[in-house]
């Protein structure tokens, strides 16, 4: 199938408004304007898109979606594949960008704006959109609802404490680390919602994606495919000073 682009005469009047009509600082994070601008960009032209995806029957599915972003430089247009959970989506390009809605609608409506968010803080921290998330599972029904700034605090807690501040929601991240969490401003975290930010915490403890994840220093960080030990095990050789490596 043909790779959706989307129209450079609308990209290029958003750059002109933003950068060199209203002098936007391309240094600072997107204001109201510009997330909204986008936003409608996106949606006018890959609505349709968004309608197949709200209208589907399915409970539970993945769907790759065409992405814009603008900033000072280019324009950057990418596919994030997402995992779509009832009322729930997580974005599988993107780790730690999760959102909900009342209804489907309403989630494909924040999905937007969190990914213009989460986007505007990766590219000017020097991420990219390529570090995609296997799920295990799907939910846990111990897991509790927990408000935003509790959830915030409890990532800071966990060493994603470079905060980024945006009109609809808030970006964490950690020095060292290509997960971005992406938390809704002054909400209620569902429990569907919570169990999948755990999840994804979970998934960080294991050497295979603290591999995946990090920025290794060789210094500091080691681990062996011969015995599976790392840094933090130490060797698991059933005779360490017989291992081979």
């Amino acid at each position: 199938m043909e790779k959706f682009k989307f129209d450079k005469q609308v990209s290029t009047e958003l750059y002109r408004k933003w950068f060199l009509l209203s002098k936007k600082d391309p240094t600072k994070p997107y204001d109201k304007e510009q997330i909204d601008d986008l936003y409608h960009a996106i949606k006018f032209q890959v609505g349709y898109i968004f309608k197949q995806l709200v209208d589907y029957e399915l409970q539970y599915y993945h769907a790759e979606i065409p992405f814009l972003f603008i900033n000072d430089k280019k324009f950057e247009e990418f596919e994030v594949e997402v995992l779509v959970i009832g009322n729930s989506i997580e974005c599988l390009s993107i780790p730690g960008c999760m959102v909900e809605g009342e209804n489907r609608i309403t989630a494909f409506d924040n999905l937007i704006k969190a990914i213009i968010q989460c986007s505007d803080a990766r590219i000017k921290n020097g991420l990219w959109f390529l570090n995609r998330v296997f799920p295990m599972k799907l939910y846990d029904k111990s897991v509790q609802p927990i408000s935003s700034e509790k959830l915030i605090q409890k990532l800071k807690n966990d060493g994603w404490t470079k905060e980024y501040v945006g009109e609809y929601h808030t970006v964490l991240l950690r020095e060292g680390n290509k997960v971005t969490y992406t938390i809704p401003n002054n909400s209620e975290i569902s429990s569907g919602l919570h169990f999948g930010y755990n999840r994804l915490q979970f998934l960080l403890s294991g050497k295979q994606f603290r591999e995946m994840y990090e920025e290794v220093n060789d210094n500091v960080y080691w681990s062996c495919d011969i015995c599976d030990g790392d840094s933090s095990t130490g060797c698991l050789y059933f005779d360490p000073t017989e291992c081979p490596r």
